[in-house]
């Protein structure tokens, strides 16, 4: 089952008590990442899953991409994509520490690296800034400061 929204800690946000109160046994609800934090993650008697992803479109489309598609296609027994990673063209800070999914636009360098731009967003209700972006970048964790040229994880939706 995948949800999205109602799963934060505001006074609308009544789905976690409500999976539980039906069944549904949480393994987790928070993750340390931005954007997305609030994701709810839970398995019913019998070994149904729950997604439950944050209502902010670039937050849902980053844990679809994150932790959906990957389990969707192994359930299917279909073939995980290659992890791709791609270099920072420039530098770009982020606090507090947590993983960072970056929108950026990617570039094919002459000498065969795959470079990422930040993309021009407003932030995790910006859907309309995701037209601009070629995929999302997973920043580290443990650090405020990504150096031009490191190279992370992509999470790459337009080829």
């Amino acid at each position: 089952m995948l949800l999205s929204g109602g799963v934060s800690k505001g006074q609308a946000d009544f789905l976690p008590q409500a999976l539980r109160e039906s069944g549904v046994t949480e393994i987790f609800h928070r993750v340390a990442q931005r954007p997305g934090q609030p994701f709810w993650f839970g398995q019913r008697p019998g070994g149904a899953t729950v997604f439950a992803l944050p209502g902010n479109p670039v937050a849902t489309f980053a844990g679809y991409y994150r932790y959906v598609r990957g389990w969707l296609r192994q359930t299917q027994g279909q073939l995980i994509d290659n992890q791709v990673f791609a270099q920072l063209a420039s530098p770009v800070d982020f606090k507090p520490a947590l993983s960072y999914f970056l929108a950026v636009q990617l570039e094919n360098a002459p000498d065969g690296r795959l470079l990422a731009h930040p993309a021009p967003t407003a932030g995790s209700g910006d859907v309309a800034g995701l037209l601009a972006a070629d995929g999302l970048l997973e920043l580290g964790p443990n650090q405020t400061h990504f150096a031009a040229g490191s190279a992370w994880p992509l999470w790459r939706f337009r080829r």
